[in-house]
């Protein structure tokens, strides 16, 4: 199991991620959410913010749905999209 973590830069957001993150005792890498993203697909990708949302949402489509998606904060769009 592996884990990206997609971060805007705000440092509270990224906190709380990374808690989670170590929590679950999985891999995990901090990924800026502005930059190109390219497989292998994590199998779950952390968000916090409407914009990391977004990113989060192209890879769970682009892993044909392999890789879920959760959301910490407001996302952009509507919730049910993540899981």
């Amino acid at each position: 199991m592996t884990i990206w973590i997609l971060t805007g830069g705000r440092k509270g957001d990224l906190d709380q991620m990374l808690v989670l993150a170590r929590a679950s005792g999985w891999p995990f890498e901090v990924k800026q959410a502005a930059r190109k993203l390219s497989p292998p697909w994590p199998d779950l990708v952390f968000c916090a913010e409407a914009a990391a949302s977004r990113v989060a949402l192209a890879v769970k489509r682009k892993s044909s749905g392999r890789t879920k998606a959760v959301c910490i904060g407001r996302p952009a769009g509507a919730a049910r999209h993540f899981d």
